[in-house]
C-alpha cells in the first residue's frame, strides 16, 4: 500500500469519536491530541485491543505542543507501516488533529497539504461566516496557520523538524511495547532542532 492510499483510506481525522464509532472504524490505533482525556474512549480501546494514545496539544497557549506532535507522528508512522486504520482526533476535529495530519503529510511528501473544497462547501462557508467573502480556501492549512500564529516554530524550522523526524524514524527498529502500567501510552521526542 502506497502512502497516499493509506493516508486517504486508513487515516480518519475527526472530532471526539463515540465508543461505537471507534469499534465501527476497526481502528488499531486511536490518537487523542485534545487537552481532554476521555476515559470512555480509552475503555472501549482496552476492551477491544485497540492501542490508545493521548498526546495533549494546547491550542490556546503560545506553544501548541511540539512534543505531542512528535508522539502522534511516531504512531502514525508505525500505523502506516502496518497499513493499520487510525483515528486521529481532537475536540472538534478542526485544528489540532488536522495540524498533526498536515504535519505527517508534509513529513512524508515534503509538500504542504492542500484540500480542494467543493463549490457547495465554499458557498455554505460564506453564508455561515460574515465577512468571509474573500476567504482564501487554498491557504487553509492548519499547520501553516498555527506556524503563522506563533503556536509552532517558524516555517523553515518546522519543515526541518519534520524532515529530521522522518530521517530519525527511518533509522528506528520499532517494538510493539507502548503500553504503560496504567494502559495509557506515551512516547518521548528524541529529535532536536
Amino acid at each position: 500500500m502506497k502512502f497516499q492510499d493509506w493516508f486517504d483510506n486508513k487515516l480518519k481525522v475527526s472530532r471526539y469519536p463515540t465508543p461505537s464509532e471507534i469499534v465501527k472504524v476497526e481502528a488499531k490505533y486511536v490518537i487523542n491530541v485534545s487537552c481532554e482525556y476521555i476515559a470512555s474512549c480509552q475503555k472501549v480501546c482496552i476492551d477491544n485491543s485497540i492501542k490508545y494514545f493521548w498526546f495533549p496539544m494546547d491550542e490556546v497557549s503560545g506553544d501548541i505542543g511540539l512534543n505531542s506532535i512528535f508522539g502522534a507522528l511516531q504512531i502514525l508512522w508505525i500505523a502506516e507501516k502496518e497499513k493499520a486504520n487510525v483515528i486521529l482526533h481532537c475536540h472538534a476535529g478542526a485544528n489540532r488533529s488536522t495540524t498533526v495530519m498536515e504535519a505527517y503529510y508534509f513529513m512524508r511528501t515534503k509538500k504542504h497539504y492542500v484540500k480542494e473544497e467543493s463549490q457547495e462547501s465554499k458557498e455554505r462557508f460564506k453564508k455561515m461566516f460574515i465577512g468571509s467573502e474573500d476567504f482564501d480556501f487554498k491557504n487553509n492549512n492548519r499547520l501553516l496557520n498555527n506556524i503563522e500564529a506563533g503556536h509552532l516554530p517558524s516555517k523553515n524550522k518546522m519543515e526541518l523538524f519534520l524532515k529530521k523526524t522522518e530521517e530519525w524514524f527511518l533509522k528506528q527498529e520499532w517494538e510493539d511495547d507502548f503500553i504503560t502500567e496504567s494502559g495509557l501510552n506515551s512516547i518521548k521526542c528524541d529529535v532536536r532542532l
